[in-house]
């Protein structure tokens, strides 16, 4: 399984607390080094970025994973309304879950070619 995760509110913090709580719910993670990048989308911030990938095994399957990332992304501070205000506490997305590949767009993201050299 390979997660990213990325923060441009308090992002040194927020990544950190979000490895911390990962790390728990997922022994045996391991971290990408933590890349900055200029937003993309629709983010109407100029706030940088801080990105980077997690990667694990679990006997878990692809929907308890996905509840559990999502059950963590509000435990950190990610809320409704705050995508439209251009405000990212934390965003924690499911590459790839054995060999399915999801969220097709970032994975033509230079930042996350560049972190998938180092898994």
């Amino acid at each position: 399984m390979i997660l990213a995760l990325g923060s441009n509110c308090e992002p040194k913090a927020n990544i950190q607390k979000a490895q911390t709580m990962l790390e728990l719910l997922f022994p045996g993670i391991t971290f990408t080094r933590v890349v900055v990048t200029d937003p993309v989308g629709d983010i109407p911030r100029d706030e940088k970025f801080h990105n980077c990938l997690g990667t694990f095994w679990t006997a878990h399957g692809l929907s308890q994973v996905k509840r559990a990332v999502k059950q963590l992304e509000h435990r950190l501070g990610k809320g409704k309304g705050m995508l439209k205000k251009g405000i990212v506490k934390i965003d924690l997305d499911i590459l790839s879950y054995n060999d399915t590949k999801c969220h097709g767009d970032d994975w033509g993201r230079s930042y996350i070619q560049e972190l998938m050299k180092e898994i």
